[in-house]
Formats: structure tokens, sequence, C-alpha cells
């Protein structure tokens, strides 16, 4: 006796791709969750200059105050986590104005004591600048901070 089986094909019901409103901000939610954890979570081999030398405390001074155009000294200080001076690094400011266009001016850092650096940097514009500061300790650690000087003037 032959055996034989009838198929039929049958299509399957029409999903729907909404997707429940009580869905969309939980999931969201859940989105900028996972984005945010990963961003904390430290990659191997990566190591950002901003924490090489973490634990040493920077200060700045900028003279005249407030800023005007020509030539201003930059004064960092850098002190370690029990409050001693960090001597003996390589400092150099860089002054660059916030809108492009402008290039940037680079000064080097002299140790007038231990611990305190002073650049010499000018300010050729007014307007709104960002001072970057570059530092090698004489251990090897770097480190870069970043500091907004508004509104700098003509005198």
């Amino acid at each position: 006796m032959p055996f034989s089986i009838a198929l039929s094909r049958q299509t399957p019901p029409e999903r729907s791709l909404e997707v429940p409103s009580t869905w969309r901000v939980p999931r969201l939610w859940l989105l900028t969750a996972v984005v945010a954890v990963a961003g904390l979570i430290p990659t191997a081999g990566c190591r950002s200059p901003e924490n090489a030398a973490s634990g040493i405390t920077v200060t700045w001074e900028v003279d005249p105050d407030p800023p005007r155009t020509g030539t201003a000294i930059v004064t960092v200080v850098l002190d370690d986590t029990l409050g001693r001076p960090v001597d003996g690094a390589r400092v150099t400011v860089e002054g660059t104005m916030t809108h492009p266009g402008m290039a940037p001016t680079v000064a080097e850092g002299v140790e007038v004591s231990a611990g305190r650096y002073e650049a010499r940097i000018d300010l050729s514009m007014a307007g709104d600048w960002v001072l970057l500061l570059n530092a090698t300790m004489a251990d090897g650690r770097s480190l870069q901070r970043e500091k907004s000087l508004r509104g700098v003037r003509d005198p």
C-alpha cells in the first residue's frame, strides 16, 4: 500500500512590529544604562593621560587676572597626594581660542621653585581661550589638564 502525505503550507499570522508603548521607556532606559556601564569598564592596555598620574593635584594661576591680550604668565603648581611639591617635571602649556581658525600657542614651563612652574603664553586676541597643560613627571608618569580662560580682553 503506497503511503502519501499531503502537506499544506500555512501562512503564519501577521505579526505587528509595533512595540507596546509601555515598553518604550524601559527599553530606552535599559539601553542608556548599558551604554553608561560599558563606559565604566576598564579596557586592558588602555591608559588615559588624564589618569596616568592620578594623585597629582594641579593648581593654576594666570597673571594678569582678569586676563588681557598680550603676554600672560601661567603658573602651575603640582603637588602629590600628601601635599608635597612634584619637582623635575617637564611642563608645557598650550593656549587655543575656542573658535576654529586660530593656531595654538605653546609655551614651555620653567620650574621656578619645587613643584611650581611658569610659562609665558601669548594671548593674541580677545575672546575665550582654553589652556591645556601637558606634564611629564620625572618618573615618566604624565598628565593632561584643561582650564577655560574666559573673557580675555584688550588692555
